[in-house]
């Protein structure tokens, strides 16, 4: 590209294409802006450079180096991953005791991944630019779907497995949400994993109340019940009814068993 090219390509960065985080104008502009032909392709080759969130570095397969819990790993890179669209029952930290079924969710994911090389992808609408188009969350993990070598989505295989369950965001393609939550209604129907004492636990007869808006769910004593907008409230009558209609537990009054003890 030529100097003249180039020092048009930073102009067209600067004043065309990112305006308070947004694109303010489009590449079609470029015919009556007066850039000359011979300057036209290098130019649109820029900005599909500057535009794209792929950043194929970001999603070339890596090897897992440790896993935190069922739902958050380590690669080698230096990465931490956190497992998008699912959740995974709590491991003991500090003075907290561990949530039913939360080492057999690690236990699974690490003979899934650990020592493997695995690709990762984004599944959100709102992909983050400083990180290859994968979006981060508060912790800054990166949050995808992770991928074996073969192709398998290691997401979905907690989900079918019963090690993990549903945890929607509105970011998340519809498709993807509901391709979690066949399999997570199939793995309730059949009792894997942890549904099978989760479903049969005096907790599944109680009543929840389910926020439209977020797409969590609490016990309906919950306080935090209370600040749900009517327009968002969603009653229901058992467990597995918020469960099956993909609302996930939220943060808030947990009502998740703890584990049992080895002897129990």
């Amino acid at each position: 590209m030529s100097r003249r090219c180039g020092n048009q390509a930073y102009r067209l960065f600067r004043n065309n294409v990112y305006f308070r985080g947004g694109l303010r104008s489009s590449p079609l502009l470029l015919h009556s802006r007066g850039y000359p032909m011979h300057c036209r392709f290098p130019l649109l080759f820029l900005l599909f450079c500057l535009l794209s969130p792929v950043d194929l570095a970001a999603h070339a397969a890596e090897r897992v180096d440790y896993c935190f819990d069922g739902d958050t790993l380590k690669l080698g890179n230096g990465h931490v991953v956190r497992l998008s669209g699912i959740d995974t029952p709590e491991r003991a930290h500090g003075d907290r005791q561990a949530q039913y079924y939360a080492e057999e969710s690690y236990r699974l994911l690490q003979r899934l991944v650990l020592g493997k090389n695995v690709s990762l992808r984004s599944i959100s609408n709102r992909p983050g630019r400083a990180t290859g188009g994968l979006p981060t969350d508060r912790h800054k993990r990166l949050v995808a779907e992770v991928l074996l070598p073969d192709g398998t989505s290691v997401n979905e295989r907690m989900v079918a497995e019963g090690a993990a369950f549903v945890y929607p965001h509105k970011e998340h393609p519809r498709e993807y949400t509901l391709k979690l939550l066949r399999l997570q209604q199939e793995a309730m129907a059949t009792g894997r994993g942890f549904w099978k004492r989760l479903l049969s636990d005096p907790i599944v007869d109680r009543s929840y109340v389910g926020n439209r808006n977020s797409l969590r769910f609490f016990p309906a004593d919950c306080p935090e019940t209370k600040r749900i907008n009517p327009r968002n409230r969603v009653n229901f009558s058992t467990l597995e009814e918020a469960f099956s209609t993909g609302y996930a537990p939220a943060r808030a009054c947990p009502f998740w068993p703890e584990q049992r003890a080895p002897s129990e």
